[in-house]
């Protein structure tokens, strides 16, 4: 995707070091975080354009 872990973070509503968490494996996110993370594994283009969308709106 060619974005930092932080504007990743930061898009999704969490913090860098949960998701640095993730990462590590040393936590597993659930729900909608879960869901969102199989759309940027997939579909990275979406997860760019949300980004893109973001950005955009200020």
């Amino acid at each position: 995707m060619g974005r930092s872990q932080a504007q990743f973070a930061e898009l999704i509503g969490i913090s860098t070091r949960t998701l640095q968490g993730w990462e590590a494996e040393r936590r597993e996110p659930d729900g909608p975080a879960r869901v969102l993370l199989l759309i940027a594994k997939y579909q990275p283009k979406a997860i760019s354009k949300a980004f893109d969308m973001a950005r955009e709106a200020g």
